[in-house]
């Protein structure tokens, strides 16, 4: 072989080398942002599971704490109607056990603290009169 064709050849095999380079390189490359979008898409995918499941917690949480609330109400709205009917009772009838001259002040506290006696244990609360 002639010292020209040896030195097209190296030529040729060269650019070919270099081809099969620059493949590997492109190749490399979306092989590297394919699984880039995937891990990317699987931190999102935990991120918006973990954001579901604190956003579940939460509104269940919320509505527990309004659920009690609510039960708190109602119980001080008919301790509130309770005490009114008391009020009413104490200025209609006479007390017995008390002079003509008492406070009817007086009279309505001593019938609160009987209400406080009876009153709900769920609540939690403590009425100071």
């Amino acid at each position: 072989m002639r010292r020209k064709s040896i030195s097209v050849i190296i030529g040729l095999m060269s650019f070919a080398l270099l081809g099969v380079m620059a493949m590997q390189y492109y190749f490399l490359k979306e092989s590297y942002q394919l699984k880039t979008q995937i891990f990317d898409s699987a931190v999102n995918d935990a991120l918006k599971s973990v954001a579901y499941k604190l956003e579940k917690n939460e509104a269940a949480t919320f509505l527990a704490q309004k659920a009690d609330n609510d039960k708190k109400i109602r119980a001080l709205d008919k301790l509130s109607q309770d005490m009114r009917l008391t009020q009413k009772t104490i200025k209609t009838l006479p007390s017995e056990k008390t002079n003509p001259k008492e406070n009817p002040s007086l009279a309505f506290i001593r019938q609160l603290k009987k209400i406080k006696k009876n009153l709900i244990v769920f609540l939690g609360l403590e009425i100071v009169f």
